[in-house]
């Protein structure tokens, strides 16, 4: 058994609680499945409406690029460095719009791991894009 700290999210306090995860909990899980009970869990927590459209959004565009649902046990960092890789290079799309979608994607990973539904935790491996020299590098190969 592993303890992960999560922070919960209430109004006027921030603290951290302990929440015990155990390993191989539900491994039969798709991605769909478990995004669906990730936004079960968003709503509750009260997000604004264009907040909880986003992450369907951004979840749709992830979708698109997998071309269906795929098992718990498939979902690793190299799919994700490939759908960054992906939205830069095949869409041409600006760093600052794969930071907001690796940000969602990140928060449903974190939650994923911590119910115990993916192996790993590897959201720190999936870290914001420099916005500044991904521009440069862009303009620079423009030339």
């Amino acid at each position: 058994m592993q303890t992960v700290m999560r922070k919960t999210q209430r109004k006027g306090t921030r603290s951290t609680q302990n929440v015990n995860r155990f390993k191989n909990t539900e491994k039969k899980m798709t991605l769909f499945e478990m995004f669906e009970r990730f936004m079960s869990y968003k709503q509750t927590e009260g997000l604004a409406k264009p907040t909880i459209q986003g992450y369907y959004e951004h979840f749709h565009y992830l979708n698109d690029y997998l071309g269906g649902d795929v098992p718990n046990e498939e979902v690793t960092v190299e799919l994700f460095r490939e759908y960054i890789g992906y939205m830069l290079n095949d869409q041409c799309l600006q760093p600052t719009t794969v930071n907001v979608r690796i940000r969602t994607n990140r928060a449903f990973l974190r939650y994923c791991y911590q119910e115990g539904w993916i192996e790993a935790l590897f959201t720190k491996n999936l870290s914001q894009l420099n916005s500044l020299k991904m521009k440069y590098r862009h303009l620079h190969q423009q030339k």
